[in-house]
């Protein structure tokens, strides 16, 4: 029979990681430890612990035992130390346009995702959410229950369209290809310095979308099409390639009356979701997908988290991450660390979080077509 050492409640959460971490071999069986990966039975004391703890994360019935001992004790590793910080890419969309094309970026979908700016985040906050990311179920665990980005908060955050085709397609690797496509999109081909393999430099396409007379309306719509290829790899679909972006999107925008016919805001949450589950592997040193909305998204529901009072904001509009754009962040915000967003999210309470949306119903007229 196992002998169960009596130890303190080590509290909620990530303070229980810690914990185990140091003590959780106490409730190991011995085939466990001889490589049998079956778990003994924990007290249940020490496991009751709501909803929100980060240890139910484990206990899902189609996850092997091995792969939940295993990820418990990563998961207790990794969170015991405060320094994992994701390094993220940082790639500023293009502030300005012509008004010349404002008209012409409704009818694609993309105006009011053009006037967001730019968005500072801040990776001590970005890494305490991922550690509540589940893969299983694509939602963050919190103390209260379990929530998650929605098409919804898609719409209101970036204004995109979220009904419509799906973007997808074939992603070729020739070079050929990329000559092809970028004669047809911006009526030049990139040279060899302006694109590696299927990707292509963005500075290059902004350039060469400045360089637009707009004296025609083919003129008007190459710059538009540049404008959203910059906005495709600076804010909806940004990767690990510092300054390029992959020319599979390129197909998309050349029938330029069909652009608005894809559901953008799906395919921008569905690369949300994938980012997060990849960064929540716990070797993973990179992050990348639409942060601005995840950033904007976790400081309108979650106060606790935000850099300023959401009351010292302009008033929401579409879209709402707008209002976040060069925001002031205070010097005590900026001084928090991932252990000390850790303790937010750990004691936030339900009155807290997924505050009612006033301005929702105001907001209804600007947004875009669903």
């Amino acid at each position: 029979m196992l002998q169960f050492d009596i130890v303190p409640d080590p509290g909620p959460s990530h303070e229980y990681l810690d914990w185990w971490y140091q003590h959780g071999r106490r409730f190991l069986s011995p085939e466990l430890i001889l490589g049998d990966p079956r778990a003994a039975t924990i007290p249940a004391k020490a496991i009751d612990r709501g909803p929100g703890r980060v240890l139910d994360m484990d206990q899902l019935p189609d996850v092997p035992n091995n792969r939940r001992v295993a990820r418990r004790q990563r998961l207790g590793h990794d969170l015991a130390s405060p320094n994992r910080n994701l390094l993220v890419r940082k790639l500023d969309p293009p502030q300005t346009w012509n008004p010349m094309v404002e008209n012409y970026l409704r009818a694609t979908g993309f105006f009011h995702v053009s006037r967001i700016g730019i968005i500072r985040g801040f990776h001590p906050m970005l890494a305490a959410l991922v550690e509540r990311w589940r893969p299983e179920t694509h939602s963050f665990v919190l103390p209260i229950g379990e929530v998650t980005v929605t098409l919804e908060d898609v719409a209101h955050i970036f204004g995109l369209p979220i009904d419509g085709k799906p973007v997808s397609g074939w992603t070729y690797s020739s070079s050929d290809f990329v000559q092809s496509q970028g004669i047809a999109i911006f009526g030049r081909q990139p040279s060899v310095s302006h694109n590696v393999k299927s990707y292509i430099k963005l500075g290059w396409v902004r350039r060469i979308r400045d360089a637009e007379p707009l004296d025609t309306e083919e003129s008007i719509r190459r710059y538009v099409r540049c404008h959203i290829f910059c906005l495709l790899g600076s804010t909806l679909f940004t990767d690990k390639s510092t300054a390029y972006t992959h020319a599979k999107y390129l197909p998309l925008l050349r029938d330029f009356e069909q652009i608005h016919t894809y559901s953008w805001g799906a395919a921008c949450l569905a690369h949300l979701y994938r980012a997060l589950c990849r960064a929540s592997r716990y070797d993973t040193k990179e992050m990348d997908g639409p942060l601005n909305l995840l950033f904007v998204w976790a400081w309108e529901r979650m106060p606790c988290l935000a850099p300023v009072p959401r009351q010292t904001l302009p008033p929401a509009e579409i879209p709402v991450a707008r209002r976040w754009s060069h925001s002031e962040r205070t010097t005590a915000w900026l001084s928090k660390t991932v252990e000390t967003f850790r303790h937010d999210i750990d004691y936030m309470q339900e009155d807290f979080l997924f505050l009612s949306v006033p301005h929702k119903q105001a907001m209804s007229r600007d947004l875009p077509m669903v």
